[in-house]
């Protein structure tokens, strides 16, 4: 029986890092098409007189989206911002328990996001909301990617602590540096 439990667990692990991972390629494909929208915006203001009233709208909804898409990725992979000039000048074991707390606290945060954005997601739908601007869309439609990013952006900041927290009581503790953790995965 354990044995089929660790292989559904492996399952669900897997599967959440391959939604990470699509997540993180959603936010990729985005970028670039507001880029083209940006520069279409400017060429057609300055070149044509004659500016759009869409891209502004649209290049803040993609924002919103890359933000959401990408963070979960980001915090998996250490992405996230540091101040780090501190933790360098501690232990191991001190390095350690504070990114245990950190990931503890951003994994509250996240609960707490999870919660007013599937809510507000919820109410917008249920009372037929519209974004106000020009394109007047379904508001849900906009925000459906905060409660998703902010699932994932949950599961890999508790992952961060659990993993932690094993560290610190099996007492595997390796020194971490702002230049390890800039350079982590990179080939050289």
């Amino acid at each position: 029986m354990t044995s089929v439990l660790a292989r559904l667990w492996r399952a669900i692990v897997a599967g959440e890092r391959l939604a990470i991972d699509g997540l993180m390629v959603l936010a990729m494909a985005i970028m670039p098409l507001m880029a083209i929208a940006i520069t279409f915006e400017v060429v057609a203001r300055r070149i044509f007189s004659a500016p759009t009233i869409w891209v502004v709208d649209a290049s803040g909804f993609a924002l919103l989206w890359i933000a959401f898409l990408a963070a979960p990725w980001l915090v998996r992979h250490d992405g996230h911002i540091r101040i780090s000039f501190l933790t360098d000048r501690t232990s191991a074991r001190a390095q350690t328990t504070l990114a245990m707390i950190t990931s503890t606290a951003g994994a509250a945060v996240m609960a707490v996001m999870l919660w007013l954005t599937w809510s507000g997601t919820v109410d917008s739908y249920v009372r037929n909301v519209h974004t106000v601007g020009t394109w007047e869309i379904p508001q849900y439609l906009v925000w459906m990617v905060m409660p998703v990013g902010s699932l994932f952006t949950f599961i890999e900041f508790a992952r961060s602590a659990w993993v932690d927290a094993g560290r610190l009581r099996a007492g595997r503790i390796a020194r971490r540096s702002s230049i390890d953790q800039a350079t982590k995965g990179q080939v050289t």
